[in-house]
């Protein structure tokens, strides 16, 4: 790889994928992810929770399971359109008896109103 070839990341991180403005249309998976998402919508959901859910709802359709890396990589291009939102973070529930929290790195999902949109959008096609 020469100097050439190297080019800087343009946006800040936590931002979406950098060619997210390329993508015309929602694909099958993408339109998944922002179904589970919408079922939830009161709810952050995790990557591997993503996960769990899109292959539930795959298998009733005879369709391979989809990886948690393939989910990561659908999410960041629909945060990249704006149609879901990220936290970095959440403080969640360790222990509820001694009431202990535990504070999770894992970056957390859901869906914005913009994704709401495209879905029923998506519907109607």
């Amino acid at each position: 790889m020469s100097l050439e070839d190297f080019i800087p990341r343009v946006k800040k991180r936590g931002t979406g994928c950098h060619y997210a403005h390329k993508i015309k249309k929602l694909g099958q998976l993408r339109l998944l992810i922002l179904k589970v998402l919408s079922q939830y919508e009161n709810r952050w959901l995790r990557n591997k929770d993503v996960t769990v859910r899109v292959n539930k709802s795959r298998r009733q359709d005879n369709k391979r399971n989809i990886t948690s890396g393939t989910t990561s990589g659908r999410l960041s291009e629909l945060l990249g359109l704006r149609l879901v939102k990220m936290s970095e973070g959440i403080v969640q529930v360790y222990d509820e008896d001694e009431m202990s929290f535990i504070y999770t790195k894992e970056p957390c999902w859901k869906i914005t109103e913009t994704g709401e949109r495209a879905l029923e959008a998506a519907k109607h096609e």
